[in-house]
């Protein structure tokens, strides 16, 4: 079974300023992970990868090269027990506090949230469609004719363009500061102790 997942590797061919190579395989991932880690994007090279978490798993646990990557995961990932090195190589993207979700249904459940209130009040100024009764009537969460990641999946690449405009992103970072300052400053940790075990060799 593949899960969504993200891999950011140290570019060590610059020394001086080192660049992350990030590997991912969901757009949906990309673009939760781009708004997170603002002003890190310069940084970063996005790639495309496609192979199963139980697989990365295994490759963290026995490939040493793996001591130099950012593993990145997404909020439904259930198997950090089977990671038994590199283990603070890896991040797991913010998810819902009740349930473990996919970054399409954090960004639905939040609009289905009293948090979204404010949200729903401005952007309704700039676009007439934004209105909570459209998405109520658009609910994936209440339909059964695929798979549940499937559905999420659909629905939020048919609103994406809504989202951008209505700065959606803003708005689930205002009401969830802890957790995207929390996973900003783990990333920054991370990339930094793994350039300074780059630049000792």
């Amino acid at each position: 079974i593949k899960k969504d997942l993200l891999v950011a590797t140290i570019n060590t061919e610059c020394e001086k300023n080192p660049k992350i190579s990030e590997y991912i395989e969901v757009e949906e991932a990309r673009w939760f992970i781009k708004k997170l880690l603002y002003g890190y994007n310069n940084k970063i090279e996005f790639r495309n990868i496609n192979i199963g978490c139980n697989c990365l798993v295994d490759l963290m646990n026995c490939e040493p090269s793996f001591k130099n990557y950012i593993v990145i995961f997404d909020g439904d990932f259930d198997q950090t027990k089977r990671i038994t090195k590199n283990k603070d190589n890896y991040l797991i993207l913010p998810t819902n506090e009740k349930q473990k979700s996919s970054p399409e249904k954090v960004f639905h459940d939040f609009l289905f949230s009293k948090e979204a209130d404010k949200y729903f009040e401005n952007g309704l100024k700039k676009n007439p469609l934004l209105k909570r009764e459209y998405f109520e009537e658009h609910d994936v969460s209440k339909e059964n004719n695929e798979n549940e990641r499937v559905r999420y999946k659909k629905w939020f690449k048919e609103h994406r363009s809504l989202f951008e405009k209505t700065h959606l992103f803003n708005y689930w970072k205002e009401a969830n500061k802890k957790e995207a300052e929390e996973f900003k400053n783990n990333f920054s940790e991370k990339m930094e102790r793994i350039a300074k075990n780059i630049d000792k060799k």
